[in-house]
C-alpha cells in the first residue's frame, strides 16, 4: 500500500519496522481511547482475507509489547504516536506498494 505516515518522532522508542500483522496484534486507532485487536479492526472495515494478508503494519522495536502496532500502512496510526501541538519533530515515512 502506498501512502505517507507521519508520527511524532520523540514518541518512537526504537527502530520502526514494516511487517505483516499476526494474531494478537493491536492498535489504538486515532481518536479511540481503548485498544482494538487488528483482527477486529479489519473486520469493522470489511477487509477480505486477501486484504488482511496484504496489510502492512509498522512496529516500534523499542516497545516491550511486540503486538502493539504503531500503524496500519495507508490506513491509520496509533493514538500514542499522533502529532500534537506539542510535537517538536515529525517523522515522515513514505510507503511504496
Amino acid at each position: 500500500p502506498e501512502g505517507v505516515l507521519a508520527v511524532d518522532a520523540d514518541k518512537v522508542h526504537g527502530d520502526l519496522v514494516a511487517d505483516r500483522w499476526v494474531a494478537g496484534d493491536w492498535i489504538r486507532p486515532l481518536g479511540m481511547r481503548g485498544r482494538k485487536k487488528l483482527q477486529d479492526w479489519f473486520k469493522d472495515r470489511h477487509y477480505s482475507l486477501v486484504d488482511k494478508k496484504r496489510a502492512v503494519v509498522v512496529r516500534d522495536s523499542g516497545l516491550t509489547d511486540l503486538h502493539h502496532v504503531v500503524a496500519v500502512a495507508g490506513q491509520t496510526i496509533d493514538e500514542a504516536y499522533k502529532i500534537t501541538p506539542d510535537t517538536r519533530r515529525v517523522l515522515k515515512i513514505t510507503l511504496h506498494g
